[in-house]
């Protein structure tokens, strides 16, 4: 089994990858709670709705492709790996499940999409 990932700041990841967010308020003070988890809009399409890989920073709104083949919304933690990688700690629910991408599968969507959404 590989290594945990690095904790968020203000937050503590256990050995299976959960995160235990910081105290006080639901969502664990994550930017975009309300759509983490949910399933991205199945009219979207890459490079028109998304972008995939680019520059990521902490609480940036990004897509994932999760373990049953859907892509979601996630939210970017923190840099994780060491200072040469594009890995990157996600959110993938407001619950504190998170994982380990790289940085050029994670998706980065549009404003105009996001405003329709």
């Amino acid at each position: 089994k590989a290594p945990a990932a690095a904790a968020p700041p203000g937050g503590t990841m256990d050995n299976d990858g959960f995160v235990a967010p910081p105290s006080g308020g639901g969502g664990g003070g994550l930017k975009n709670s309300a759509l983490l988890g949910q399933a991205v809009p199945a009219g979207w399409v890459a490079d028109r709705d998304f972008t995939m890989g680019g520059e990521l920073a902490p609480g940036d709104l990004v897509t994932v492709r999760r373990s049953d083949g859907t892509l979601r919304f996630a939210e970017v933690l923190a840099k994780t790996g060491i200072f040469f990688q594009d890995k990157w700690q996600v959110a993938v629910d407001n619950k504190g499940g998170a994982r380990e991408e790289e940085g050029a599968s994670l998706g980065r969507p549009n404003p105009a999409a996001l405003a329709a959404f």
